[in-house]
């Protein structure tokens, strides 16, 4: 008969930017904390989501932002979709360069039709979540880490470098969504 062995969280070792790390049994804890935007945000980000990967149409954004879009900010939106396809984004992890250059362009478009707070932070979640890795980003972006280890959608490991083998607080929303990035790696 096999028992299941309990896991249990300690007190913080390390904590930098968003992530802390716990000591804990039988491995050290990564948690990155995430601060949820508003839900008028959230319908915001999900709708540019859709539009720039092209699974909604433009006037969605409009009705996520409660008002009409001028051209110019049609424009902005039509020039960054028109990037993504160019350069074919959807289906390829983009270089730093292509990221830089679509997320001037986004946030140029949230500066000047949204009241986003934090405008650099909310472009960089929407283009991780539509040509990134999406929930994986925040681990991508760790220098400290040197492995991620995906073994289901709400089990993923990371090798800290200075604590080793660490179980995340991160999960992929939809196994559709962990094959498309798997895809793309490849």
């Amino acid at each position: 008969m096999s028992e299941k062995i309990s896991e249990v969280k300690g007190s913080v070792l390390a904590s930098y930017g968003t992530v802390k790390v716990f000591e804990g049994f039988p491995y050290y804890y990564y948690e990155i904390s995430e601060k949820k935007p508003d839900l008028k945000d959230e319908k915001l980000k999900k709708a540019l989501v859709e539009v720039l990967s092209r699974k909604a149409p433009l006037n969605e954004v409009g009705k996520a932002l409660e008002k009409s879009l001028s051209e110019s900010a049609l424009g902005i939106i039509r020039a960054i979709i028109s990037k993504i396809e160019a350069q074919e984004l959807l289906d390829v992890i983009p270089t730093a360069e292509q990221l830089q250059e679509l997320q001037k362009m986004l946030e140029e478009f949230l500066q000047k039709h949204s009241s986003i707070s934090n405008v650099e932070n909310f472009a960089s979640s929407i283009l991780d979540e539509c040509i990134g890795f999406a929930e994986l980003s925040p681990l991508i972006k760790d220098a400290e880490l040197e492995e991620i280890m995906v073994n289901s959608c709400n089990v993923i490991f990371v090798f800290h470098r200075d604590f080793g083998m660490c179980k995340t607080n991160i999960q992929v929303k939809k196994a559709e969504n962990l094959l498309a990035l798997i895809q793309k790696i490849a």
